[in-house]
């Protein structure tokens, strides 16, 4: 063991995001380097002309980019009109032929895919790496463009290309991001020089999305040579948003794996990268073995599985923007004045563990919300033991029936509470009074909501109160069901304090209907 890598590894402040490059497919799963890659298709194209090489790279070089935009114009061209050089299986075909995908990043696609396999030789530090992904690493980016950390990391989300980093929202735990495309997806794979002027085009909204990864995490670069220029220019692109002061925390934060193709020991020391003019100091790890660089990375683990914290990460994202609360985020009324911010708490444990205790908090609006969405996924022998008791004491009038119907005790004190025999119970004097001032008997709930705008909340109060006045026998479940959850879908916010409370008033009396009319009558 390695004691000066491990105290290393130890002194990170989090578990960091390893910037995967070439080197690592070449290692692991025997795939080309990019000139190698060019010349595979360089020979297709010259029908395995010795000299074909060579009349590329005099021609278009020495930038590779260069060199992939006037072979992919040649291959694709000749794609199209000599059958003997088509690979492709029928997915990638329907790409090209549907989709406009280019012949030759298809072929490219097509290529890495069928010469993807795993090198046994290093079957113990692909091993190693894997078992990293549940704690220990906080996620990867990449600019390979094959599935060797789709394969090794099967539960980290995976985001492919610009395009979709700018329009998703990330959370930076438990990712992969595929910076340069990837074979799920030819069309996004960066290789030609007028891909990469695309891509340095819009450098500055991923910068944007990185930057925050690199200032909370740690980032080691593997796989990469020091001298790469994609590199090189995504460091640069991050280092030239920071100020002086800023660069200098880098240097514990920015780790470059150099691969010492001598077999030498593993060396870490300080060291700086100029680039255009802006130094950028940064760690360097010489080693021969990686295995060294995993085991070490053993020392820094998360309190909880990464895929555990993106998952929660990102209900409370979703949540944030919503205000709706799904089936692994439960979030009880904090609105009471009589708790202290300090003292609300967030727990993480099953249903069945939390019920008990999260749901001596929970708010009656909560129990109308459940009767229609299911957003409550505690038992309902829970609900009524620790929920009803709480809430009852503090309102008149509350739904029971489903809980009532789904529980596996009876609950004979609360039935006996809930004082409905009739339909005419949910309603008070007064509208029994004024629904006779017009003849609803023919009238169904679908009649009074055709064309209802229910975005304007004055006129769904209105066919609110029309609904009390049907008759019992024009009012089915399914149909109150529909009619109340539009109101929902269309006003999300409507339990909300600012929702006028002759509203809510009428809303929840149909609500106390329909569990009612679906599980007590």
């Amino acid at each position: 063991m390695n004691q000066e890598l491990h105290n290393f590894i130890r002194s990170l402040p989090t578990t960091p995001f390893l910037f995967v490059g070439s080197g690592i497919s070449r290692r692991y799963f025997n795939l080309p380097d990019w000139r190698t890659l060019l010349t595979h298709f360089i020979n297709i194209v010259t029908n395995q002309d010795s000299i074909g090489w060579a009349k590329y790279y005099q021609s278009f070089g020495p930038d590779y980019a260069d060199i992939a935009e006037a072979l992919k114009a040649d291959f694709d061209a000749r794609w199209f009109t000599d059958s003997s050089i088509r690979t492709l299986p029928f997915e990638l075909m329907q790409k090209v032929t549907q989709e406009n995908c280019s012949p030759f990043k298809a072929e490219i696609a097509s290529y890495i895919d069928l010469n993807s396999k795993l090198n046994l030789a290093y079957k113990d530090e692909i091993d190693i790496l894997k078992s990293l992904t549940a704690r220990n690493i906080a996620g990867f980016i990449t600019t390979n463009y094959d599935n060797f950390l789709n394969i090794i990391a099967p539960d980290y989300i995976t985001f492919v290309g610009q395009e979709e980093l700018l329009f998703n929202s990330i959370q930076n735990i438990a990712e992969i991001y595929k910076i340069h495309g990837s074979i799920s997806n030819p069309d996004s794979i960066i290789i030609t020089s007028s891909d990469y002027d695309k891509f340095n085009r819009k450098a500055s909204y991923l910068t944007a999305k990185l930057l925050t990864i690199f200032l909370e995490n740690p980032i080691i670069f593997i796989g990469y040579s020091i001298s790469d220029k994609n590199i090189r220019n995504i460091i640069f692109s991050i280092a030239d948003c920071l100020s002086t002061e800023n660069l200098k925390k880098l240097e514990n934060r920015f780790i470059v794996v150099e691969y010492d193709r001598d077999n030498g020991p593993t060396t870490i020391s300080p060291y700086s990268m100029d680039i255009n003019g802006t130094i950028i100091p940064m760690t360097k790890i010489t080693m021969s073995n990686y295995a060294d660089l995993y085991e070490a990375l053993k020392e820094k683990r998360s309190a909880l599985p990464v895929k555990m914290l993106r998952m929660f990460k990102n209900e409370f994202y979703n949540f944030i923007l919503s205000s709706t609360p799904t089936q692994k985020l439960y979030v009880a009324g904090i609105n009471d004045v009589r708790v202290d911010d300090e003292d609300l708490v967030l727990a993480i444990a099953s249903p069945d563990q939390l019920g008990p205790k999260g749901l001596t908090g929970i708010e009656a609006d909560e129990l109308y919300k459940d009767i229609l969405l299911d957003t409550i996924h505690n038992t309902a022998d829970e609900i009524l033991t620790y929920a009803y008791p709480k809430i009852i004491k503090q309102v008149q009038k509350l739904v029971v029936f489903k809980y009532l119907k789904k529980a596996s005790h009876d609950y004979p004190e609360i039935r006996q509470k809930t004082n409905i025999n009739c339909y005419d119970d949910f309603l008070s004097q007064t509208i029994k009074k004024n629904r006779s001032r017009k003849d609803y008997s023919h009238h169904t709930i679908i009649d009074l909501t055709h064309n209802l705008d229910y975005k304007n909340l004055d006129l769904v109060e209105k066919v609110n109160m029309e609904i009390c006045f049907l008759p019992e026998k024009n009012i089915t479940a399914n149909s109150l069901y529909d009619h109340l959850k539009k109101i929902i879908e269309n006003n999300p916010n409507i339990f909300s304090k600012t929702t006028k409370s002759s509203f809510k008033t009428g809303f929840r009396r149909l609500i106390r209907i329909y569990d009612w009319l679906k599980y007590g009558k």
